[in-house]
């Protein structure tokens, strides 16, 4: 472009809108992109809460006293998936009676977590 003067270039105002223009392209790229890696989150979450109850239901199928902690790590079939149980029976909590965490982690910072209660009776 030419201004009054002659010279050749871009104004400011050109510049400026031509940067705004490829900060939000680029801020919209990033959003779709954390969109996609969240969908992965999500089915991965939907195996650890599977992993979690499917313990779960092996545990209350077991007699009082077989109720014990462990960990497994990997999960069988589940490479990435580590799952761990564990049983207190601690104060406050009345004689024949534990309560049974099953703790699933997978990736780095990501684990879901199922609380339940077991008696001998």
């Amino acid at each position: 472009m030419k201004n009054e003067s002659g010279a050749k270039g871009f104004t400011l105002l050109e510049v400026l809108l031509t940067i705004i223009l490829v900060v939000v392209g680029f801020v919209a790229l990033m959003q779709a992109f954390s969109v996609g890696l969240s969908a992965g989150d999500e089915e991965a979450e939907f195996v650890a809460i599977h992993l979690a109850q499917q313990r779960m239901e092996d545990l209350r199928n077991r007699s009082y006293a077989n109720v014990i902690n462990g960990t497994e790590n990997p999960v069988p079939g589940f490479s990435g998936f580590s799952r761990a149980v564990t049983v207190s029976t601690a104060f406050p909590l009345p004689a024949g009676l534990k309560e049974v965490t099953i703790t699933v982690s997978w990736g780095s910072p990501f684990t879901v977590s199922l609380v339940t209660y077991i008696s001998d009776t």
